[in-house]
């Protein structure tokens, strides 16, 4: 992800941050692949993480972008967990949540049953 440290040392620096006294991102910003299968591509383990932190906190987390990025790096944590403590974590939610209509006949699947319906609104004219 070298683009990406470019990209925030680049925007560091427009916001008026001394990079080079600072080290540079790569010296205190770690990135984590969250691709897993691909995109658009969700595992049902990546799906009932997003649905369990969507229902215990009232955040909609997508299957494509942020669901599956906390899904990976919760999975970076839990196998480092040594790299993290007295750390300060941030985790830049990318929005996303119209991609959850095309995964809802597979969270239906990974969810309690009963607890997904779907609001069927007719259309004035259709």
């Amino acid at each position: 992800p070298d683009a990406f440290y470019d990209q925030v040392d680049e925007l560091a620096a427009e916001m008026g941050a001394d990079v080079e006294a600072l080290g540079g991102a790569r010296s205190w910003l770690s990135i984590y692949q969250g691709r897993g299968a691909g995109y658009a591509k969700s595992t049902d383990d990546e799906l009932r993480m997003a649905a369990r932190v969507s229902a215990a906190s009232g955040v909609l987390l997508d299957p494509v972008y942020s669901g599956k990025a906390l899904y990976h790096f919760c999975a970076a944590a839990r196998a480092v967990p040594e790299a993290f403590r007295e750390s300060r974590v941030l985790f830049w939610h990318t929005g996303g949540q119209i991609s959850m209509f095309d995964k809802v006949q597979q969270l239906k699947a990974v969810l309690p049953k009963g607890q997904v319906q779907r609001l069927n609104v007719p259309m004035p004219g259709a």
